[in-house]
């Protein structure tokens, strides 16, 4: 966390002013609706929520930076090096972000990109006392969205899933979507004090509901109508879901796209594991 300081203009300034700014992050695979939960967090009054950043990507290379160059001269087994420089690095992206939500009137930033799901470890070392949202989706749905969206060429997170297996696209984003749910359930269990679960079936069929929840969760007031008010306003552009951008509402159209996928020729053991995921998040087993 850091104090906001500097000035900014209206009504934004005086909300801001002296105010501390927290960090939050969706943690989510690809295709599981995070490019929406980040507009309806970004209409809140108090929460900027940027494109994708890769944020873990960035805190990783941050620490190896620094611990190899101004920080060079501690001794490798000196605590003091390890907390030193996490709180450069801590410092570095709050100063960039702390200034973002600035910039927006905001108090609270929230960065979601599904990248960041290989990083949490360096994460959760930086942001100790962050947020963090875990957003599921069935994996049968986020299979179907992967396929679709690359129909054109496999996306760079999805991209060494189907080289593995190019003759097995289903069983590659399958694999993608149990690796990727396996790593966020086990941050979530890790840290239930700072873990928020959200799936993103709720939240379409009932986002004013959740989102309110959503909002006491990252500490600012519930604020009704930003289901509605998200798809009016202007969000920053970077990374995810362009067709958010040709959506006029949240709506609930895209749950069981994926129900008629051929999962059953998806190897046992992948099977198996996908189902006891499934089931510990309330899905039906594929």
């Amino acid at each position: 966390m850091i104090v906001a300081r500097g000035s900014t203009s209206g009504e934004g300034a005086a909300r801001t002013a002296g105010a501390v700014v927290q960090a939050a992050f969706v943690l989510s695979c690809e295709r599981s609706g995070s490019t929406l939960l980040r507009w309806l967090l970004d209409t809140h009054p108090d929460v900027a929520s940027p494109g994708e950043l890769r944020l873990g990507r960035l805190a990783f290379d941050l620490y190896v930076t620094l611990s190899r160059t101004v920080l060079v001269d501690r001794p490798n087994d000196d605590p003091r090096r390890v907390r030193d420089t996490l709180r450069e690095v801590r410092r570095t992206l709050d100063g960039i972000l702390g200034r973002y939500a600035q910039l927006r009137g905001k108090r609270v930033w929230c960065e979601k990109s599904p990248e960041n799901v290989g990083y949490l470890d360096a994460l959760a070392n930086a942001y100790p006392d962050g947020r963090y949202v875990c957003l599921y989706r069935d994996p049968r749905d986020v299979v179907h969205s992967c396929l679709e969206a690359s129909r054109d060429g496999f996306m760079a997170e999805l991209a060494e899933y189907a080289r593995r297996e190019p003759d097995q696209p289903v069983q590659a984003m399958t694999r993608s979507w149990a690796d990727k749910t396996h790593r966020i359930l086990a941050f979530e269990r890790r840290n239930p004090g700072l873990s928020r679960r959200l799936r993103y079936e709720d939240l379409v069929r009932s986002p004013e509901d959740h989102l309110q929840a959503l909002f006491s969760f990252l500490g600012v007031p519930k604020v009704p109508g930003i289901a509605e008010r998200a798809f009016r306003e202007r969000h920053d552009a970077g990374g995810g879901d362009r067709r958010i951008r040709r959506t006029s509402r949240v709506e609930a159209s895209r749950v069981g796209r994926g129900r008629d996928l051929p999962m059953d020729r998806i190897e046992p053991a992948l099977r198996a594991r996908v189902n006891s995921l499934a089931r510990s998040l309330g899905y039906d087993e594929i």
